[in-house]
Order: structure tokens, then sequence, then C-alpha cells
């Protein structure tokens, strides 16, 4: 299993670069170098919307054949097994950048909430975008969180709290995102990046759906695919800083949790259930 982990996850890698560099080459050639205006019948638009297709009926494939092979028991544990010390490292990281983008979020919203502001709308999105900053720091204590509880081997009560926060940010991140583009011309840019965020918002809900022994491998597969490949995407638009550093960061969460997910095999209940303690697992179940 740790040979097709590896393979699969060397195969979304190369998917997710390819579709960025399909990303970019469509945004140099869709629009004219003179007045900025889109091309009409771009080829390379085609191209990517083709190579879009063919990545989520790959996906979904791939999903059935995982949900048929693998039946994992209960819990995250048993759902998301692995390198857990790389998955670890990859938590903390994306634990800072959340904290990062967190901050850069609270100074933008503190810059339209400004005393003697009086427009109406600015003032909106101000509370909009500093909602996003309490739930983005709170996603980052999400992923080292139930990292702790999965190591720790048993239902931590901090973990079930916090794993809804990652799928909450994502509902406002997508909140915001349409906001931010109700008068965009470019529906490109504003369809991959919504994608995006649905994807990683439903990938997070099945990694909690694992915390409370729910588990979908083939579902969580197939929104892990599609996350890490549109994150990949909207990450060539390179929109601003904030916004490349969550799709990052995204990115990486998603790819590590993938790779675990294709992993995975059945433990013995007495290696995953420490005495005393609230056991994640429980007696294997078909899914």
């Amino acid at each position: 299993m740790r040979k097709i982990a590896l393979a699969s996850t060397m195969c979304l890698v190369t998917a997710a670069a390819a579709g960025f560099a399909m990303r970019r080459s469509q945004l140099h050639s869709v629009f004219e170098a003179e007045s900025g205006l889109a091309v009409s019948g771009a080829v390379t638009t085609t191209i990517i919307l083709g190579y879009c297709a063919l990545i989520f009926a790959c996906a979904l494939t791939f999903s059935i054949m995982l949900s048929r092979r693998v039946k994992p028991g209960e819990g995250y544990r048993r759902m998301f097994r692995g390198a857990d010390a790389s998955a670890a490292v990859v938590s903390l990281m994306c634990f800072g950048v959340m904290c990062w983008c967190a901050f850069s979020l609270w100074r933008q919203s503190g810059a339209l909430l400004r005393p003697g502001n009086m427009i109406k709308e600015e003032l909106s999105r101000g509370r909009l975008l500093r909602g996003m900053s309490v739930l983005c720091f709170l996603s980052g204590i999400a992923f080292t969180v139930v990292e702790f509880a999965a190591g720790a081997r048993r239902a931590d009560g901090l973990a079930k709290l916090f794993a809804f926060m990652p799928e909450l940010f994502c509902t406002v991140w997508l909140i915001e995102l349409y906001r931010a583009n109700q008068t965009n011309p470019e529906l490109l840019t504003f369809g991959f990046s919504a994608a995006a965020i649905v994807c990683a918002a439903m990938s997070f809900y099945y990694t909690a759906g694992a915390v409370f022994s729910k588990n979908h491998p083939g579902r969580a597969a197939f929104f892990h695919i599609c996350g890490v490949f549109l994150c990949a995407v909207a990450l060539a638009d390179f929109s601003s800083l904030t916004e490349s550093l969550l799709y990052g960061a995204i990115l990486a969460r998603l790819l590590v949790n993938f790779m675990r997910l294709t992993a995975q095999s059945h433990v013995p209940e007495s290696v995953n259930t420490a005495p005393g303690t609230e056991a994640i697992e429980s007696s294997p179940k078909d899914y």
C-alpha cells in the first residue's frame, strides 16, 4: 500500500503541476497585449477545461476503486494512516502560514473598520474579513490539534471541537470571494477559485467525519484529489500574497492527507486503544 500511496501522490503532484503550468500559459495567451481584453475562443481555455474534466474523471475512478478495495475501521487514525511525523511537521508549517494570513486579514479588516468610515459596503466587508481572520487562526489550530489527537490514539474533545473550523473558514472565504468578484469579468478566475475552496471544504468535512468515526474513504479521496488540483490551478492566478499562501497551505495539507489516505490499512484493535482512554477507532466496519 505504501508503494501505491507514493505512486498515487506523485501522479497527483504531476497533474497539479501540469494544471498550474496550463493556467499560467492560459493567462498569458487569453488576453490581448495592447487592450488587455479577453480573446474569444482561445485554444488554451478549451485545453485547460478539457484537462480539468479529465482530472475529475480520473479522481472519480480512483475514488470508486479505493472505496471498493479499502475497508478501514472507524476513526481518524484508521482512515489517515502513514507518516505521522511528516504530517505533524506539515501541520505545524500550515499553522504558521494560517497565523500569518489571519494577521494579514485582521489588518485588512482594521483598515475598513477605521473610525469615521461611513461606507456601508466597506464596513460590511470589514466585519466579514474579521470573522474570516478568526476562523483562519482557528483552522490553523485545528490542523495541529487533530494530528495530536491521532498521535495520542484517543478521541480528544478538542479534536472534535476544532475539526469543523477549516470547513467553516472555507465557507466564509467563499462568501468573501463572491463579494470581491461580483463585477469580475474573468469568470475562470472566480470559477477555479470557488471550485478549489468548495473541494477543500468538502475534504475537511470528510476529515472531520473521520474524527467522529464516520469514514468515507472514497468520497474523501475524490475531494482531496480535486482540492489539490484546483488549489494548484487557483494558485497560478497570484491574486494576492495572502490568498496564495492560503491556497498553498491547504494544498500541502490535502496532499499529505491524500498520501496517508491511500496508505491506510487495518491495525489491530489492541494497538489503537490506550487503556483508560476512549479510542478513536472501534471495530472495523465496511463503508
